[in-house]
């Protein structure tokens, strides 16, 4: 009997469960059966739904914009996208919004502003000063854990892939890579710096993270949610919300006249929340009002039923009036997204604005672009056309991704993708692989491809690994040491 006890005891301890778990686990969430969503409860109002609609387009915006500065970081290896003069069909308007990696830094910025005070000012509003004391609190703790964890993880690994030489086959692809560490000390005292520069969130000029350079602006973007919960702090007491709305714009004015751009970006968010919160508060006003008023026209004046299609026909026309009006407001700020990173004035499409447009920061394309993730944003939270096409579950689930996405997408050129492209070429020859062949290009478009497959594998598997295991075990640092109320 003890023998058998024993045997019993000993196969179940098998590595077979934890293998298949492990390997469960790397199948990317959009391959496995998808579990049905709880449903929306009946007593929700209308009020959240819309607020909830507004939180969950900004997220497929972020995702969208995730996406397109892999693009751009991907292509601008191949071509002279940063170049504004038109030199192939990625420089004209509109189709180059697709690889504008510049112009989606101000759209995440903007986005931050909004998502980050949106709460507070909804507090502020309902005059629940104690659960916004401690959501600001929370939200000030939390943030530094929140944007530095997942970085700190992507960066230790990137340096053992430099140490094991993975770098060395790309180098020439790429720009102020370190050199590979001799040794395991040198690959962590690597990690250790670029750790630093990524937490130099005070440091006016922005440096460039060692061994992922797109991840400069993880540090702006925490000095940007730093001084939007400081201005919340000053303004949410104050009565008058076009009071609070004038503060804003008065220290974009301050911010933007010292060349801080990223800042200017951040506080148009929060300006943008506030102003959406003004227009559902005049429209609830509205709606009240009608609520209370007068019974409806069919109880008083039943004898105008044969003038509903009519009036069917002019709210009608209305509605596409306005949604015109909106496409308009959206072709404008892609338009202005898509302004050219240098010499818009000898740029086709561009040569006007480029002379008229005052030069109010150092690099020229902030300011259109700016202003052009100001009014993406706008219309992403007050079009309802546009916030459903944000909120198809494609795009909202590059919304879930776009953190880890954003991450990731870096590494993974260097290691995996252009290694493909370059053997393509070799195999190919130097004359079908000359710049703007044919093979040159179907390499590329090869390259596009693996770099789609392995970007969406890798940073689904980071986003559930890392990325929302960083927000959970943020929240439990935040719960041990906060004191109970």
């Amino acid at each position: 009997m003890a023998g058998t006890t024993h045997s019993k005891s000993i196969r179940t301890i098998s590595p077979v469960p934890f293998i298949s778990q492990v390997l469960t686990s790397l199948i990317p969430s959009f391959l496995r059966r998808k579990t049905t969503s709880a449903p929306t409860p009946a007593h929700a109002s209308s009020s959240n739904n819309q607020s909830r609609s507004k939180s969950t387009a900004l997220d497929g915006l972020r995702g969208l914009a995730a996406f397109i500065v892999m693009n751009g970081h991907y292509f601008s290896t191949f071509y002279e996208i940063n170049d504004g003069r038109y030199k192939h069909y990625l420089h004209i308007p509109f189709i180059s919004f697709f690889v504008s990696a510049h112009a989606m830094v101000s759209i995440f910025f903007v986005i931050s502003g909004y998502v980050l005070s949106i709460k507070t000012l909804r507090l502020a509003k309902q005059r629940q000063w104690a659960s916004l004391n401690h959501c600001l609190a929370s939200s000030v703790f939390r943030r530094g854990l929140r944007l530095f964890l997942p970085c700190m993880v992507a960066l230790w690994l990137s340096a053992f892939a430099l140490k094991l030489g993975f770098y060395e086959r790309t180098r020439h692809f790429t720009w102020q890579l370190p050199p590979k560490p001799e040794t395991w000390t040198g690959a962590l005292a690597l990690w250790a710096s670029s750790v630093r520069v990524l937490m130099y969130a005070f440091r006016w000029d922005l440096p460039m993270v060692p061994l992922s350079h797109p991840l400069w602006t993880i540090g702006a973007e925490f000095r940007g949610s730093m001084v939007v919960f400081l201005m919340l702090m000053a303004v949410v007491r104050i009565r008058s919300d076009w009071v609070v709305l004038l503060c804003l714009v008065g220290t974009m004015v301050w911010a933007g006249s010292a060349d801080r751009w990223e800042l200017v970006a951040f506080l148009a968010g929060t300006a943008v929340a506030l102003g959406n919160m003004m227009v559902d508060a005049w429209g609830d006003c509205t709606r009240g009002d009608c609520e209370v008023g007068l019974p409806a026209q069919d109880e008083v004046m039943p004898f105008l039923e044969t003038e509903k299609p009519a009036a069917d026909r002019h709210r009608n026309l209305g509605a596409l009036s306005r949604n015109c009006l909106w496409v308009v407001f959206l072709a404008m700020s892609l338009y202005l997204l898509t302004y050219p990173p240098t010499m818009a004035w000898e740029t086709p499409g561009y040569r006007t604005l480029g002379r008229l447009s005052v030069r109010f920061y150092s690099q020229e394309m902030r300011g259109p672009q700016g202003i052009g993730a100001i009014l993406i944003v706008f219309a992403a939270t007050n079009n309802s056309l546009i916030s459903q096409i944000l909120n198809l579950p494609p795009i909202q689930y590059l919304g879930n991704i776009s953190y880890s996405l954003y991450i990731v997408h870096d590494p993974l050129l260097k290691l995996v993708v252009y290694r493909v492209v370059e053997n393509i070429w070799l195999y190919i020859g130097p004359e079908a692989a000359a710049k703007g062949a044919v093979g040159y290009v179907g390499a590329i478009v090869v390259g596009y491809g693996l770099l789609l497959v392995c970007v969406f594998c890798t940073a689904d598997v980071f986003w559930r690994a890392v990325d929302a295991k960083s927000v959970v075990w943020s929240r439990k640092v935040e719960k041990w040491v906060f004191m109970s109320e």
